[in-house]
C-alpha cells in the first residue's frame, strides 16, 4: 500500500474502489479497497454524453465516438505501461473495468490508455516508471507505426483492433 495516497470518501456505488490523493503531485487516483484477481471486474460502467470529437476526459469506444465515463470518477484511473486494469468497451457505451493482473488492498488502478484511444487529444509525457514506459503517450495510432510489438503485449479494445489492420497497408505502401 503507497502510504503517500490520501483516501478521499469512498464510491458507496463501488465498495472495492476509493478516490485518494497523492499529496506530493495533487492528482487525483483510484486505488484498490479490496484485493482482486484477473479476470475480476471492478466496476461496470456507462456513458454519461457522448462526443464525436476526442476531448482529455473522454474514452474511445468505437471508431468515432467518444464518451464520458459514468461514474464520473472513473475519470481518475491513470495512465500505466504496466496496467493492472482494462477497459472491457464490448458493450459500447457501456463497459467493465477488469482485473488483468492480481491488484492488493492500496494498489493503485492503471490501464494502458492506447488500449482504447486511437489518437489522444492530449498526449502526455508518462511518469508512471515501468520498465517498459513509453516514454510519450499519444495513442494507438503512433505506436502502430512506431512500435507495434508495444500493442501485441497489451489488452487492446476491439475499435482499436479493427483499425490495426489498416497502418499495416500504410507500412507496406
Amino acid at each position: 500500500m503507497n502510504a503517500a495516497l490520501t483516501p478521499i470518501v469512498p464510491e458507496p456505488s463501488s465498495p472495492g474502489v476509493q478516490i485518494c490523493t497523492d499529496p506530493e503531485s495533487s492528482e487525483r487516483c483510484l486505488r484498490a479497497r479490496v484485493a482482486f484477481a484477473p479476470g475480476d471486474v471492478l466496476v461496470s460502467f456507462g456513458a454519461r454524453m457522448t462526443h464525436l470529437e476526442p476531448a482529455r476526459l473522454t474514452v474511445q469506444v468505437d471508431e468515432r465516438c467518444h464518451i464520458e465515463l459514468d461514474p464520473s470518477w472513473l475519470s481518475y484511473l491513470e495512465h500505466g505501461c504496466a496496467p493492472n486494469v482494462a477497459l472491457d468497451l464490448t458493450g459500447g457505451t457501456s463497459g467493465r473495468v477488469v482485473c488483468l493482473l492480481p491488484i492488493a488492498v492500496g494498489d493503485v488502478l492503471t490501464y494502458f490508455y492506447p488500449s482504447t484511444e486511437w489518437d489522444m487529444a492530449a498526449p502526455f509525457v508518462c511518469r508512471c516508471g515501468a520498465a517498459a514506459c513509453l516514454g510519450v503517450v499519444t495513442g494507438a495510432a503512433r505506436l502502430a507505426l512506431d512500435a507495434p510489438e508495444v500493442l501485441r503485449r497489451h489488452w487492446l479494445a476491439p475499435h482499436i483492433v479493427r483499425r490495426l489492420p489498416e497502418m499495416s497497408v500504410r507500412l507496406a505502401g
